[in-house]
C-alpha cells in the first residue's frame, strides 16, 4: 500500500511539472525561422498579340530574419518567359542581375532569373525580420495561348507546386486587354470544389489550397479578342468544342471519384464487414483441420483376438508377410488362450482341447500339417473325428 501511494504521488508531481511547463512555454522566446504565404492574388491579362502578362502578388509572413526568396515557374515545350520584374510597394522596383544561387547573399533590392530544363527560377534579395512583406512578381508568357478559328484558349497555372504549406486564400482572374468577355472558364483540379465566375472577365476565389498542389486556370475568349498571333500558338480548326470536351471529361472523372468517396462514406460499416470477412477467409485458407482420432498406438500386425473382441486382423497393406513371419505367428498363442465357457464331456470322458496348429501359410513351408484336430472340438460334438 505504501509503495502504491509513493508511485501515485510521483505521477501527480510529474503531471504538475508538465502542466506548468506547458503554461509557460508560449512565453519562452524561440529562434526558429519560418515563413508562409497566407493569401495570394494572381492576375492574367491577354494581350492583343496573344501573349500573357502575369502579375503575382505574394505576401510573405516572416518569423525570424530572411534575405532571399525564389519562385520556380515550370513551362511546357515551346513556351517562353520574358520581361521579368520584382517590386515592392514601399521599396520600389528591384534591379536585375542578382545572384540566382539558392542561399546566396546579394544586395537587397536585386533579383536574377535562371533558365532550367523544365522552366524558370526567379531569385530576389531583400532584408526582412519578423514582418510581412508583399512582393509583386511580373513576367510575360509567349507560346502558351492557343488560337483557333473560333476562340482563343488561355490556360496558366496561377499557383505552383513548389510551396510546402497550405494557402489560406487564392484569388485569380483572366481578362483580355481588348475588353472582350470570356465565353467560359474552368479551374483545375476539380477537387478544389470551386467554379469560376464568368462576366467581363473570368475570376475565381479558392480557399485552402493544399501544400504542393498546383492550380490551373483556363478561359476561352472570342477569336476577335486579339488582333495578332505573334505571342500565341496557332491551331487549325475550331477549338471551343474541343476545349469543352476536355473539361467535360475532367468533370466526369471527378464525379466518378466523388461518387466512390460518397459511397464509401455512406457504407463504411458494410465495407468494414466485407473487409473483415475477407481477412477471416484469407487466414483460414489452406489450414489443416484437426479431426478427432482414436487415442493410443496404431494397430500392429497380428490376427484378431477373440478375447479383445476384435473382428479382423489389422495388417498394414504395405507389409509383406513371409513364411518366417508365419512361423512366428500369434495364432498358436491365441488358440491356447481361448477360454472355454464350460467343460463338456462325452461317453469317452471329458473333452480336453489342444492348441491348434497354424493353418495359414504363404509361400513354401517345407512340409504341411495333415491332422488339424484329432479329437472333437468344443461345441462340435456331432462331428465325426478324423
Amino acid at each position: 500500500m505504501k509503495r502504491f501511494l509513493l508511485r501515485l504521488i510521483g505521477a501527480l508531481l510529474i503531471i504538475a511539472v508538465v502542466a506548468a511547463v506547458s503554461a509557460v512555454a508560449p512565453a519562452i522566446p524561440t529562434s526558429e525561422k519560418e515563413y508562409e504565404i497566407t493569401d495570394a492574388d494572381v492576375s492574367i491579362r491577354l494581350e492583343n498579340d496573344g501573349s500573357l502578362l502575369v502579375h503575382e502578388a505574394l505576401p510573405f509572413d516572416f518569423t525570424g530574419s530572411f534575405s532571399g526568396a525564389y519562385r520556380d515557374i515550370p513551362v511546357l515545350d515551346g513556351v517562353q518567359l520574358s520581361d521579368f520584374g520584382v517590386r515592392e510597394a514601399g521599396d520600389g522596383r528591384y534591379r536585375p542581375g542578382g545572384n540566382t544561387a539558392l542561399g546566396s547573399l546579394d544586395s537587397p533590392g536585386t533579383f536574377g532569373v535562371e533558365r532550367s530544363e523544365h522552366g524558370y527560377r526567379v531569385v530576389w534579395h531583400y532584408s526582412a525580420a519578423d514582418e510581412t512583406r508583399t512582393f509583386d512578381l511580373t513576367y510575360r508568357v509567349t507560346g502558351a495561348t492557343k488560337v483557333y478559328d473560333d476562340v482563343v484558349d488561355v490556360a496558366w497555372n496561377v499557383w505552383g507546386s513548389q510551396w510546402d504549406f497550405w494557402l489560406d486564400s487564392l484569388d485569380a482572374d483572366i481578362a483580355a486587354a481588348s475588353g472582350a468577355a470570356p465565353e467560359g472558364a474552368w479551374v483545375r483540379p476539380r477537387s478544389l470544389g470551386v467554379d469560376p465566375e464568368v462576366g467581363a472577365d473570368a475570376s475565381v476565389a479558392i480557399d485552402r489550397v493544399p501544400e504542393g498542389e498546383a492550380v490551373g486556370f483556363r478561359a476561352v475568349f472570342p477569336r476577335d479578342s486579339i488582333s495578332s498571333t505573334g505571342g500565341a500558338k496557332v491551331e487549325a480548326g475550331d477549338g471551343l468544342a474541343k476545349v469543352e470536351g476536355e473539361e467535360a471529361a475532367l468533370d466526369d472523372d471527378y464525379e466518378t471519384i466523388d461518387k466512390l468517396e460518397n459511397f464509401a462514406a455512406d457504407n463504411a460499416l458494410l465495407l468494414a464487414l466485407i473487409a473483415a470477412a475477407a481477412a477471416i477467409a484469407g487466414r483460414s485458407r489452406g489450414r489443416v483441420i484437426r479431426r478427432i482420432t482414436w487415442p493410443g498406438d496404431a494397430p500392429r500386425v497380428r490376427p484378431a483376438s477373440s478375447s479383445r473382441g476384435s473382428i479382423r486382423s489389422h495388417r498394414p497393406p504395405t507389409m509383406r508377410i513371409t513364411t518366417a513371419t508365419l512361423k512366428n505367428t500369434w495364432e498358436a498363442m491365441i488358440a491356447a488362450a481361448v477360454p472355454l465357457r464350460s467343460t463338456p464331456s462325452t461317453p469317452e470322458g471329458p473333452i480336453r482341447a489342444r492348441n491348434a496348429t497354424p493353418t495359414t501359410r504363404v509361400g513354401s513351408t517345407k512340409g504341411t500339417t495333415v491332422a488339424l484336430c484329432r479329437i472333437r472340438r468344443p461345441g462340435k460334438l456331432k462331428r465325426e473325428v478324423t
